[in-house]
């Protein structure tokens, strides 16, 4: 009885750090859509404040402005010098070059071994395959395509350069699960007061979703089988 009592009281006490490490990938289902709604959404708060706050726009957009010369200046004169390359190199040139040309698209750019690469099999190259880098690109990718709010009316502008490349994007990372999600996604972004839709986390929950609704019902089923063996046992005590 005591040993039971000891092994009852260990699973209920570990039951809570145990379920939140082994299981916190499920808790994506309720996260996923809230994260979204906050990404697309601050661009527009953010609008909407700066067309309430006319008097301090002028100045922040000269702050703004100024603080972009001058991190392209510092950028500019750090990364000329030799430790300033090297670094560039290391981090990023480097890395990113390694990665194109271990991929067919990239030796067919390089190397002219073949038909030319299309943008989407680039894109394919360089864009993540697991599960949390493709929600964070997606959520990134979505804040961009939204930030448009930023610049009220003017802003719309900037989708028309921007439309081609979310497409390309989202066709590199979704065209397998969701082949017409990219046409939705240059519409959205084309036309005017539509960017709130988060077409890149709209594919990430099409590839991503149903498996991790299914898996999340199979471990609920799981601790309720495990909850109920404990209490069955409390009841033989």
């Amino acid at each position: 009885v005591a040993s039971t009592q000891s092994n009852v009281s260990s699973v209920f006490a570990n039951f809570p750090t145990q379920t939140f490490y082994l299981y916190n990938k499920y808790l994506l289902i309720p996260a996923v859509p809230v994260a979204a709604a906050a990404v697309v959404l601050t661009p527009v708060i953010t609008g909407v404040l700066l067309v309430g706050l006319p008097f301090f726009l002028p100045l922040l957009a000269a702050l703004t402005t100024i603080a972009s010369a001058l991190s392209v200046v510092v950028a500019i004169l750090y990364f000329s010098t030799p430790q300033g390359r090297e670094r560039l190199g290391q981090t990023l040139i480097y890395p990113l070059l390694n990665t194109v040309l271990h991929t067919p698209a990239g030796q067919r750019l390089v190397y002219d071994i073949g038909p030319r690469p299309t943008p989407k099999s680039l894109a394919q190259s360089v864009l993540p395959t697991d599960i949390w880098s493709k929600l964070v690109v997606s959520l990134v990718i979505d804040f961009v395509g939204s930030s448009s709010y930023l610049i009220p009316i003017a802003g719309e502008a900037l989708d028309l350069s921007w439309a081609p490349i979310q497409t390309i994007l989202i066709a590199a990372m979704y065209d397998d699960v969701s082949p017409n999600l990219k046409y939705v996604s240059f519409v959205e972004e084309i036309l005017p007061f539509t960017d709130v839709i988060p077409s890149a986390t709209l594919g990430w929950t099409r590839e991503f979703g149903p498996q991790l609704w299914m898996e999340s019902m199979e471990k609920v089923k799981d601790v309720r089988m495990v909850v109920e063996r404990e209490r069955d046992a409390l009841r033989d005590i």
